[in-house]
């Protein structure tokens, strides 16, 4: 026993065995971290953020609504002027559609139950709610006087 342990006294540096108890005990460790993050961040993005496609319709109404002209906002459309083109935003069912110049129509939101304007002076605010009652809202400054 005694040589034994005159033997682990002596050696210089790490061994092979403790290097591989070091690599395990490093594994062990960050496998336990990363397990008790995906615990505690469990919760979907989705879900506390809300749903990504009304903010992204949101942020691109929001830039061409800033340089629209002529605005014209009623609780369920908003149309407005910009550059020669005659935009207007519309609730139908339960979507929300863009029509430009009159003609045809493209699909802005989806699942959507209220789509709200309203205008005071220069800031519009507008109101989506989903299907699944979360309300969403948004202001815009309009800059063209």
């Amino acid at each position: 026993m005694r040589r034994t342990l005159n033997i682990w006294q002596q050696q210089q540096g790490y061994t092979l065995l403790s290097t591989m108890i070091a690599l395990s005990l490093l594994y062990m460790i960050s496998a336990l971290i990363m397990l008790l993050a995906t615990i505690t961040f469990h919760e979907a993005p989705a879900e506390r953020w809300g749903r990504k496609d009304i903010w992204l319709f949101m942020h691109q109404f929001q830039k061409e609504l800033e340089s629209g002209q002529e605005i014209q906002c009623e609780p369920n459309d908003i149309s407005f002027q910009k550059d020669e083109d005659l935009i207007d935003y519309r609730q139908s069912g339960m979507r929300v559609l863009r029509t430009l110049n009159h003609s045809g129509y493209e699909i802005a939101l989806n699942d959507i139950t209220e789509w709200t304007c309203a205008s005071y002076h220069s800031l519009i605010n507008v109101k989506v709610r989903d299907k699944k009652g979360t309300v969403y809202r948004w202001s815009v400054e309009n800059m063209v006087k």
